[in-house]
């Protein structure tokens, strides 16, 4: 019977990750592995003097969150949800972004990101986008908190 020491595994991990890794590597290269429909063309700015991307941060409610949502979808070039999908990795999926985008109810932080993501946004979008969520999310939360704890004689039935 052989008897292996830490230094013969180590070894043999460090050949399987080598190994792994130009595997991965030669699949890069060759076209029939990648996926070339799921690369959008980059999000163009608006020409000098314009700055037509809709301004989540200016938003006060889901309604109005979501609204900028959609439009940046728009400014975006309105690419399809399959696109989409395929452009965040199927994080999210085609009914999913689809039922989103055609409603007014807040989506979570991680299924709004992908979708702002799939359009071709840029970090400081993300960013913008993400701090907007979090404004009208935390506003949401407060309210329905103060709601929850008003004096008995003070609640709206």
């Amino acid at each position: 019977m052989l008897t292996f020491g830490a230094e013969d595994h180590e070894q043999a991990e460090q050949w399987m990750r080598a190994q792994d890794m130009a595997v991965a590597a030669d699949h890069a290269r060759d076209p029939k592995f990648r996926d070339t429909r799921s690369v959008l063309p980059p999000v163009i700015s608006d020409a000098a003097g314009f700055n037509l991307c809709p301004d989540p941060l200016s938003a006060a409610t889901a309604a109005e969150f979501m609204e900028a949502l959609r439009l940046f979808r728009v400014w975006a070039g309105e690419p399809s949800f399959r696109e989409m999908a395929r452009a965040c990795g199927n994080a999210v999926g085609i009914s999913t972004m689809c039922t989103v985008l055609n409603g007014s109810e807040l989506p979570t932080l991680r299924i709004m990101l992908a979708i702002v993501s799939a359009c071709g946004a840029s970090d400081e979008h993300q960013r913008a986008f993400a701090t907007a969520w979090r404004k009208v999310r935390m506003a949401q939360v407060q309210k329905h908190s103060q709601e929850e704890h008003a004096p008995a004689g003070s609640r709206r039935t």
